[in-house]
């Protein structure tokens, strides 16, 4: 891809090994590419790319159900897609990354016209049109602005609990760096935006500590000792009586 297209001046990718290994890292400082992460369990950080996700599988299903081949599908989804006006931008992909605009079937009936256009102003529109999106997300996702800085001390949301009854939120944390305007850095290193975190004081609760606030049984040994150990069972001591029907019944 870069000895076709060169080299991109960043790249975003999520939190995996294989986007994190110093020979990666070394590979963008040596190019002079910006490594951009997204913070964890928040797919939005990454939006365009989900975006693309969902319509891929939206186009695939489409396909496949009127009886054509995965890589007919892969072909016919991509040559619609790139031949397709975004509603964005008012052009297609492939008009702006080559240039001009694919030639399809259709151009053989209206064979398109071309209108010179202005660089700097389709960069205006496009910024006008992303805040305009944007504004009506937040309105109906109801976003708060976030008021932390770097210093402050958090919590984070769990994604995940070893059971039932442990804490939803890890122990205090501090951010100490500051990604964009939604995403900070905590003092474990960890990347994480600020829907998941919550405001809170700095606290001396070691992490063992705060991971079993409940003392359930974790090791197989305890498990199997619970299991060998012999269960009484209780039977009712209430005087029992045969119901009407057997009465006149004789074994």
């Amino acid at each position: 891809m870069f000895t076709k297209w060169g080299l991109p001046e960043s790249i975003t990718t999520d939190n995996g090994p294989q986007f994190t290994s110093e020979q990666f890292e070394e590979f963008l400082a040596v190019n002079g590419i910006q490594h951009r992460l997204t913070t964890r369990y928040n797919p939005q950080s990454n939006g365009g790319v989900e975006r693309f996700n969902r319509v891929i599988k939206e186009s695939l299903k489409a396909n496949l159900a009127d009886g054509m081949t995965f890589d007919k599908a892969i072909q016919t989804l991509l040559r619609t897609y790139r031949s397709t006006p975004h509603s964005l931008t008012g052009k297609t992909p492939a008009e702006l990354m080559l240039g001009r605009n694919l030639r399809m079937p259709f151009n053989i009936l209206k064979p398109p016209v071309s209108e010179p256009a202005s660089t700097q102003a389709e960069a205006r529109e496009i910024e006008r049109k992303q805040q305009s999106m944007k504004a009506y997300t937040d309105k109906r996702r109801r976003a708060i602005t976030p008021k932390f800085a770097i210093g402050d001390w958090v919590r984070v949301k769990r994604p995940n609990r070893k059971h039932k009854l442990a804490s939803g939120v890890s122990k205090p944390k501090q951010i100490v760096k500051k990604l964009g305007s939604n995403a900070f850095v905590l003092d474990d290193g960890t990347r994480w935006n600020t829907r998941r975190l919550i405001a809170s004081k700095p606290g001396n609760m070691n992490e063992s500590d705060w991971e079993d606030t409940f003392p359930f049984p974790t090791s197989t040994e305890d498990q199997e000792q619970q299991r060998a150990e012999p269960r009484t069972v209780r039977r009712s001591q209430r005087l029992r009586r045969r119901p009407g029907y057997l009465r006149d019944y004789r074994s």
